[in-house]
């Protein structure tokens, strides 16, 4: 597989008003496998969700990968956005941050439709498994990836939000907050429910992308597929087929075939761990 980006995807990511652009960009990463080509796909994928309605419709947007249509959810109640730190990133020049593990961190493993991210936790917070496969924790450079909280003199990055956010050994030995700006982790929910973090506005900083979030964590509401248990934000209330949804194991939940119901099992099959857990 290509370890860079080629200079085609490089420049799908500079017309964010393409929607078909977009979507073929983010089908191309799919075969890269570096840390920022994936937080670049989550990006890609949440813009053609958020493409333009009149792309496909008032009210809805067609997706090709999936062939259907799916509606757009209204603004959530609440959001959350980052400290602003894009000058100083812009000028290379990012603010020494601080990072911060989970004391307990509780999740095994998530799966988010329909972007078909799947990620599997060790109890420290370290990705050992996602979509492309078991990780190799002893690999140089990107890896171990953990779920760090950053924080910036003292405050988190994402302004009052419990949010954690996948970055690599590197960017935590540099101090460096740039890749947590991303869209890409779970935020906790004042309640203790956790989700996948839902990008809903995206805009240009200093030249730099800057994401707007869901703070609707806590009001999170669940709904079934053929009797297994999903969750998705309060916006979707009323959409019968959600663009983004979720499925969540728990370190206190026994381990059970993951995801279920209309997703093929891609880890527990047979009860266990891929790594053996």
């Amino acid at each position: 597989m290509a370890e860079e980006l080629s200079r085609q995807e490089r420049k799908l990511m500079t017309k964010p008003n393409q929607c078909r652009d977009f979507f073929v960009g983010a089908m191309r990463l799919m075969r890269v496998k570096s840390l920022r080509a994936k937080q670049l796909l989550s990006t890609m994928l949440a813009a053609v969700f958020l493409c333009p309605a009149s792309y496909a419709g008032q009210a809805s947007f067609y997706s090709e990968e999936h062939g259907t249509w799916f509606a757009y959810p209204p603004p959530p109640a609440r959001t959350i956005e980052t400290q602003d730190i894009y000058g100083a990133l812009a000028k290379g020049t990012p603010p020494k941050a601080t990072f911060k593990s989970s004391e307990a961190w509780r999740v095994r493993a998530i799966y988010i439709g329909v972007s078909g991210e799947l990620f599997e936790f060790d109890r420290q917070g370290r990705v050992i498994y996602d979509s492309d496969g078991p990780a190799d924790l002893n690999a140089p450079q990107d890896l171990p990836i953990r779920m760090e909280q950053v924080f910036l003199g003292g405050r988190p990055l994402w302004i009052g939000a419990t949010v954690f956010s996948r970055v690599n050994e590197s960017a935590i030995q540099r101090r460096d907050p740039s890749d947590a700006t991303f869209p890409a982790g779970l935020v906790q929910g004042k309640n203790g429910q956790w989700c996948p973090l839902r990008e809903v506005k995206h805009r240009k900083a200093h030249g730099l992308d800057r994401f707007t979030l869901d703070g609707d964590c806590e009001r999170a509401i669940s709904f079934t597929i053929a009797g297994i248990n999903y969750w998705t934000y309060p916006a979707f209330k009323g959409i019968k087929e959600p663009y983004f949804y979720w499925t969540i194991q728990y370190f206190d939940d026994p381990i059970a075939p993951f995801p279920s119901a209309g997703e093929t099992c891609r880890l527990y099959c047979d009860g266990r761990s891929p790594q053996g857990g």
